[in-house]
């Protein structure tokens, strides 16, 4: 599970954010919740960054995002894309997942 804050622009910030919430370096397939209610805004950098760490570089199974800003989403959306892997993002309400 990772709760994002009101902004979020960098690459490095997607990295630090990961380890300061102490997301595991191997997620060995688990789905990773993000939960961005609180979000604002978040960048293309960064959006695309969470994407790698997560379903590259951590090996996680699935992307999460609750309540995340349409912008943002959109991002998110626009790197799985890109990197092949649509299919292991999605978007779920805060009533569909259990914190």
């Amino acid at each position: 599970m990772l709760r994002l804050p009101r902004l979020v622009g960098t690459r490095e910030a997607a990295v630090d954010l990961l380890d300061e919430q102490a997301v595991p370096r191997d997620l060995r397939h688990a789905d990773v919740i993000v939960f961005c209610d609180d979000l604002a805004t978040g960048s293309a950098s960064f959006a695309d960054e969470l994407v790698r760490q997560v379903l590259a570089e951590r090996h996680g199974g699935h992307l999460v995002l609750v309540g995340a800003p349409q912008l943002f989403w959109a991002r998110v959306c626009e790197s799985a894309e890109r990197r092949g892997v649509p299919h292991r993002v999605t978007q779920k309400s805060a009533a569909e997942v259990t914190r």
